[in-house]
């Protein structure tokens, strides 16, 4: 896993990247640093970013395209073992 930081907001955060898809990238943001008390993951494409539950598959905040919201709701059905390996490994 590569790690990176997000340079746009005020506080410099770590993101792990867990995937890519067709360009759309897949980051986890390192422990104690997410603000929400459930799996999910972040989704950066273009200018666009935003955050999906991994349970249940959902865009919890943020917009995207609509294609690339129905790429990432059908890469994340197909890959949620792997994401919540993945989730589970941060804490």
């Amino acid at each position: 896993m590569r790690t990176y930081k997000n340079l746009t907001d005020k506080k410099l955060s770590s993101y792990l990247k867990v995937g890519e898809v067709d360009g759309i990238v897949i980051l986890m943001q390192s422990p104690g640093s997410d603000e929400y008390n459930f799996p999910n993951f972040r989704v950066t494409y273009g200018g666009s970013k935003a955050i999906f539950s991994i349970d249940e598959p959902a865009l919890v905040k943020g917009k995207l395209p609509i294609d690339v919201s129905i790429n990432i709701l059908k890469w994340a059905k197909e890959n949620r073992d792997d994401l919540y390996k993945s989730w589970n490994n941060l804490f």
